[in-house]
């Protein structure tokens, strides 16, 4: 369905055994408003739906372990993801939801221990990432929240790793807060250039 400009809506079946959306199966849709993802699903691979300019939500189900590269990349007026907390899924992958402009929340589910890089680069709108308090995460890769609209973070305490760049040029970063029993053991260089930090809690 490659470039199908007209399409608007999606619908599967209640007994859908669907298994993956291809490469770029739904990718140039730039009609596409609504996407009912099946909870038969386990892969959506890269692209999948990449440039559907016109997608509102995006809500994943629990049955998905693998959410590929640009899979979301440039849906920008996309104002909700809702990620199911109960996936098993380990990774987001590089650039998965980069350049969705209008997002401006997203909890990440427990079981993701990766984000990897640049996944949320240049979500500008993206004011509240929550990380749940069983959380897994270990690495935040190079540029994964650059460009965004961040105001506050809590770091999960399990994470060890802040990459390259992490949170390069996002202005509106106030305040940085690391639990008292962190696991965190290195941040790379130019991690939070070009912040507006005004308080670390370390």
């Amino acid at each position: 369905f490659y470039e199908c400009k007209s399409l608007k809506s999606i619908t599967f079946s209640k007994d859908s055994k669907l298994k993956s959306f291809g490469i770029e199966s739904f990718s140039m849709c730039e009609s596409l408003k609504n996407i009912d993802i099946p909870s038969s699903v386990v892969k959506i691979e890269d692209r999948a739906f990449s440039n559907c300019i016109s997608l509102e939500t995006i809500a994943i189900p629990p049955s998905v372990k693998y959410i590929g590269a640009k899979s979301f990349f440039k849906c920008k007026n996309c104002k909700s993801i809702n990620i199911n907390n109960n996936l098993i899924m380990k990774s987001i992958e590089n650039e998965a939801f980069s350049q969705c402009l209008s997002i401006e929340k997203i909890v990440i589910p427990s079981s993701i221990e990766i984000i990897k890089e640049k996944a949320f680069i240049f979500c500008q709108q993206l004011k509240y990432v929550e990380f749940l308090t069983d959380s897994k995460m270990i690495s935040f890769e190079p540029k994964s929240f650059s460009s965004t609209g961040i105001e506050t973070l809590l770091i999960p305490v399990h994470l060890k790793e802040i990459g390259e760049e992490c949170f390069y040029y996002c202005n509106n970063l106030i305040s940085v807060k690391f639990p008292k029993n962190s696991e965190l053991v290195s941040i790379k260089r130019k991690a939070f250039y070009q912040s507006n930090l005004k308080e670390i809690e370390i």
